[in-house]
């Protein structure tokens, strides 16, 4: 299968694109390294063809965030990590788990110039402790959790890349 969408996808459509990007990004990415190192047969020009899909469509679209809410960064986020593993990117990697500082960055292009910015966007959640708060925590529990979902993959993704992110220094 992936050799099919491999060689037809060109884009994900619709305003909803960078999250149907990040979702379809990161399991493909991840189901991929499993078939790419189970013994399935997957032949060598079929993996280029999907490594090119992974490089050419999903990655520039999740590496630069969508200036949307904490899920959608958050699984963009992932779909990238992964996609970086996939590809033995580092470059990508490095720049998909660049650092906040001591409040969230603001997404680029998103025209959040100001820590009130910032708050706004946050729901109005005007402090930011290392542990327990995530952008949409102040809007609901249900897209809260889409996101720790994503951060659960990413840590543990790092985690096995040697980088652990449960006990390193992560800017807080």
């Amino acid at each position: 299968m992936p050799r099919v969408w491999a060689k037809t996808l060109k884009a994900h459509t619709d305003s909803n694109a960078p999250l149907q990007t990040g979702w379809a990004g990161a399991v493909w990415a991840r189901a991929a390294e499993i078939v790419r190192y189970s013994g399935a047969g997957w032949v060598a020009s079929d993996v280029t063809a999907f490594e090119n899909l992974l490089h050419d469509v999903y990655l520039p679209e999740v590496i630069v965030g969508s200036n949307s809410n904490g899920d959608w960064e958050l699984v963009m986020m992932e779909a990238a990590i992964d996609i970086t593993v996939f590809l033995s990117d580092g470059s990508s990697y490095d720049k998909a788990m660049a650092n906040d500082g001591s409040y969230p960055k603001a997404a680029p292009g998103s025209g959040l110039m100001t820590r009130d910015d910032i708050v706004k966007y946050w729901h109005n959640q005007a402090t930011f402790p290392e542990n327990g708060i995530a952008q949409e925590t102040c809007r609901d529990f249900v897209h809260t959790g889409y996101g720790i979902s994503s951060i659960s993959h990413v840590a543990e993704t790092s985690r096995i890349l040697g980088n652990n992110l449960y006990t390193g220094d992560v800017g807080t």
